[in-house]
């Protein structure tokens, strides 16, 4: 069997170090129709980010967190 590689797929080893610790600690996998990952933050750029390395959705969540800050869910 070939090895895949970060090369062969264009994307940067620190980018997927970056997301499996994001993922770790701030996301979760969902089994439902299909296996899915999610992860919410309060931070958009870090939301953006992760959308920009593997693809997916990206958008803002409709309700606000408790001290009143918008949410956003990748």
């Amino acid at each position: 069997m070939e090895r895949i590689t970060p090369e062969l797929t264009g994307q940067r080893l620190i980018d997927m170090s970056w997301l499996a610790g994001l993922i770790d600690g701030e996301g979760c996998f969902k089994f439902g129709t299909s296996p899915s990952i999610a992860m919410d933050s309060t931070c958009r750029t870090v939301v953006e980010e992760a959308y920009h390395i593997v693809g997916g959705q990206c958008y803002a969540i409709s309700r606000l967190t408790f001290v009143g800050r918008p949410a956003f869910r990748w």
